[in-house]
């Protein structure tokens, strides 16, 4: 919707939202020389307040998916994963989602799981949006059963009258594409910056 957020140490706000609003005016991208800028501001924040500067860096695009974007998949080898005590492909370790509580599809091949998708709500009370991660066992990767699993995850998030949010690494190509083939659209750009606890005085 046009919206920049952002979340930010004390006394960094203005000069980042000058950065943004700068980028917004031209191509609407926040470029490396910006990023460079955000993190020097942010930075500059943290050390004056007593704390280390940002160790710890990334940019994340952000994606959505609403019911009319899915695309539908054969679903016949997924099922719902509802305890870890599954047997599952050698590389694959199933999340804490995998239980009666969470959200967590897997796809079965020769009696084992080889792909999970599962979502966690996000750290803000969002409604019914949720938050999607996959993992493919790699010996079973580039066959399409990442891709369903997310499919058949995204479908039961959706179907709850919501919408599916999918993050990734900026340079991630091979999870962006996934993600645009199962139907998810872009819809923004995070920029991450963590720093440790305040430093010793």
């Amino acid at each position: 919707d046009g919206r920049s957020v952002a979340s930010v140490p004390p006394g960094s706000r203005d000069e980042i939202a000058g950065i943004i609003a700068e980028a917004e005016k031209t191509s609407g991208e926040v470029d490396e020389a910006r990023i460079s800028r955000i993190k020097a501001a942010v930075d500059g924040a943290l050390i004056r307040g007593g704390y280390a500067p940002t160790q710890v860096f990334g940019q994340h695009l952000l994606l959505g998916c609403i019911r009319g974007l899915l695309a539908e998949r054969d679903y016949s080898r997924c099922f719902r994963l509802t305890s870890r005590e599954v047997p599952v492909e050698e590389g694959m370790e199933l999340p804490m989602e995998c239980s009666p509580d969470g959200i967590a599809y897997g796809v079965m091949f020769d009696g084992l799981v080889v792909a999970e998708a599962h979502h966690r709500a996000p750290g803000v009370d969002m409604g019914n949006v949720v938050e999607v991660s996959v993992h493919t066992a790699p010996r079973h990767r580039d066959r399409g059963f990442g891709k369903t699993a997310v499919s058949r995850l995204v479908r039961h998030a959706v179907d709850l009258d919501g919408e599916a949010r999918y993050a990734c690494g900026y340079d991630n190509v091979a999870s962006l594409v996934l993600a645009r083939s199962v139907g998810f659209a872009s819809y923004g750009r995070q920029l991450v910056m963590t720093a440790p606890f305040r430093q010793s005085l």
